[in-house]
This record gives structure tokens, C-alpha cells and sequence, in this order.
């Protein structure tokens, strides 16, 4: 992400504790950081963002990818998700400086898709906003090829942003590709 004539690179560091966990609501750190370069090449020290405790006590430990963009004078951060009830999310953040972030919505669709949503994403075209993501545990669906991890879209519904919680329609959902080539 540009910024201040240097680089913003957001991530998320995910880290197993040692022992006998299920890695979903127990024993996985699931942390987003924030490294700024002067150029792209040369890195700064780690800034630890948000940790598990800074998401919704809705989710699992499985919250990653972030997608930070600018739009009319806030930051903008979605992250995949994972909740208690084993289903898939997008979790929408708000930030005054790219730095401290505060909770602002979920994106999820009325019934279940998959258990996880990865690697989201977001696109305008013509106006209006489609949410790219991978959603994980698509078994016994006859389009699925067998593939339980996909890579697709949908559009948001007519006059609503993914920075306000947008809607989504599973049942709009397009895949990239009909294998796994595309996957996050």
C-alpha cells in the first residue's frame, strides 16, 4: 500500500503453539502486522496490528489475508475468517491512520458457504463492488468438481460497499477457474 512516499506491506503472521490442539478455536496465534519501507526494498521493524483477542469473539483462531485500501479519508482492511459455527466471513475494519483498527462489520451470506473464507479481495467496476475470496469446505456441491477449496467472486448487492458490511448472494457466486490453479 503506498504511502507517504514509502511502502505499507500488511500480512498476517500465524503461529502453532506446541501441544495438543484442534488449531481452530485453540493453540494458533493469528496476528496482523505492518512492516514500512522507504522504497520496497529496504524493510522496517514488525508493528504488531491486531492480535486473536482484537476479533470478534465470534471467530475461530483462523483470521488472515488483509486487504487494506483508502476510500473517502479512512483505511479499509478485510480479512477472512472462520466463525464458531464452522462458517465462512469476510470481517471489515476501519483505521483513521493505517495503523490502529477498529472493528466496522462482517460480510457473510444468509446461509453457509464453506467453513473459511481466505485471501478476500475487493474490486469497483462501473460503480459497483465485487468481493474476491477462497472459500474452503465446498464439498457435495455437483460444480465443485470434487475441488473443496475454491477461488471466486460475487457481487455485492446493488448500492451496498464492502467497507458498510456488504451483502452477499453465495448463490451469485463465479469461480476463477474450474481447478485449484487459482487458489490464494
Amino acid at each position: 500500500m503506498p504511502h507517504a512516499g514509502g511502502v505499507r506491506f500488511y500480512y498476517t503472521g500465524n503461529v502453532k503453539e506446541p501441544g495438543d490442539f484442534d488449531y481452530v478455536h485453540d493453540g494458533r496465534r493469528s496476528v496482523q502486522i505492518l512492516v514500512e519501507s522507504p522504497d520496497g526494498y529496504r524493510m522496517g521493524k514488525k508493528s504488531l496490528l491486531l492480535r486473536n483477542a482484537d476479533y470478534p469473539a465470534f471467530c475461530t483462531r483462523h483470521v488472515r489475508d488483509p486487504k487494506v485500501w483508502r476510500e473517502g479519508g479512512a483505511w479499509w482492511m478485510i480479512l477472512g475468517a472462520r466463525d464458531v459455527d464452522d462458517r465462512g466471513l469476510v470481517l471489515v475494519l476501519r483505521s483513521d491512520d493505517g495503523l490502529r483498527w477498529e472493528n466496522a462489520g462482517t460480510v457473510r451470506p444468509a446461509e453457509p458457504f464453506g467453513y473459511m473464507w481466505e485471501c478476500p479481495d475487493r474490486v469497483e467496476l462501473e460503480g459497483r463492488e465485487w468481493l474476491s475470496f477462497c472459500p474452503q469446505g465446498m464439498q457435495g456441491l455437483p460444480w465443485a468438481n470434487g475441488i473443496r477449496d475454491q477461488a471466486g467472486y460475487v457481487p455485492a448487492a446493488a448500492g451496498s460497499r464492502v467497507s458498510e458490511g456488504a451483502v452477499v448472494d453465495a448463490g451469485a457466486f463465479r469461480r476463477w477457474d474450474c481447478g485449484f490453479d487459482f487458489y490464494a
